[in-house]
């Protein structure tokens, strides 16, 4: 039963820093917020769009996916920048690509809206 305590606030406190990491996204990053707004749009849209619960749930999925990207990118841009403000050929790559991961499921989520949306409308 201890274990089962220790488990549950392992978890209770996990998901209070991750809530944590989510207010201060929400706060200094703009393209976070813009996201922010896109799945408030997408929830009921996505249930609109969808011929099935599941095919909602992986519109709204693919959303959040995106979200998560972001922040990593967030992560990856802030520990980039306190190890160094200087030019340095490593510190840009980890940015750009993870710049790119966020673009690609972008268009990934875009991509799969757009098809929604065509399979809808026919």
């Amino acid at each position: 039963m201890q274990a089962l305590v220790q488990a549950w606030r392992h978890l209770v406190r996990a998901a209070r820093i991750s809530m944590q990491g989510i207010a201060q996204a929400a706060r200094d990053e703009v393209a976070f917020r813009m996201e922010i707004a896109v799945l408030v749009a997408a929830v009921p849209a996505a249930f609109w769009l969808a011929r099935s619960w599941w095919q909602g749930a992986l519109l709204i999925a693919f959303v959040v996916l995106t979200m998560a990207l972001e922040l990593v990118n967030t992560a990856i841009e802030a520990a980039c920048d306190r190890i160094t403000q200087d030019e340095d050929p490593l510190v840009k790559k980890a940015k750009d690509c993870a710049s790119a991961a966020v673009m690609l499921a972008a268009i990934a989520t875009a991509l799969i809206w757009a098809g929604a949306l065509v399979a809808r409308l026919q």
